[in-house]
């Protein structure tokens, strides 16, 4: 998303069902590509619920709460521990997740079931996780753009801002003049661009 150009709620949107859910189902349609898979939906759910609480440090448990009211399955603070803690925590500082998590990009059936192999653990399916995931998603999506005035737009678009104060300070940098002192014009940048 562009710095100096505010966006909509309905662009957000397609950049999100592009990327994020676009995302998803191709690490799915790959299959056995869990840790990125599963890192990927709790990210999303974290980004929906910063949209909906503009809080930063709630946004995990304001999407979860949802989830839960969604699916009584997830209606649980220990579960959603285990998820952000145990999982999304521990797969981005670690890239493994703590002991006692089955994660399996398939057999949604099995999804949170209890594994008794020596060692009990929760069995967690990428596919189960992401189906969840998508009926939400797009309940919010509808819900925030036709009613753009539930959402925290502008506290994200002002977070996605702050990473510009660093870039401008590389490219003022000796190091980038030293190094890698080279522009590209924006019709040479592919059309397969993550961001912009």
């Amino acid at each position: 998303m562009q710095k100096d150009k505010d966006f909509t709620l309905e662009e957000l949107f397609n950049k999100l069902d592009q990327y994020l859910m676009g995302d998803i189902e191709k690490i799915l349609d790959k299959g056995e590509i869990g840790y990125p898979c599963v890192m990927t939906i709790l990210t999303g759910m974290e980004l929906l619920g910063f949209l909906l609480s503009g809080d930063e440090k709630c946004a995990f448990n304001i999407f979860w709460n949802k989830l839960a009211q969604h699916d009584t399955r997830y209606k649980s603070n220990e579960l959603r521990k285990i998820f952000r803690q145990v999982i999304r925590n521990s797969i981005a500082h670690d890239y493994f997740p703590k002991t006692g998590i089955y994660l399996h990009y398939d057999e949604p059936e099995k999804h949170l079931h209890r594994v008794v192999n020596g060692q009990e653990g929760l069995y967690v399916s990428c596919t189960a996780l992401f189906q969840d995931f998508r009926e939400l998603y797009n309940e919010i999506k509808k819900e925030l753009i036709l009613n753009e005035d539930k959402a925290y737009k502008n506290e994200l678009q002002k977070r996605l801002n702050q990473g510009q104060s660093f870039i401008d300070k590389y490219f003022a940098s000796e190091s980038f003049k030293k190094y890698n002192n080279k522009t590209i014009t924006k019709e040479e940048i592919s059309k397969q661009q993550i961001s912009a």
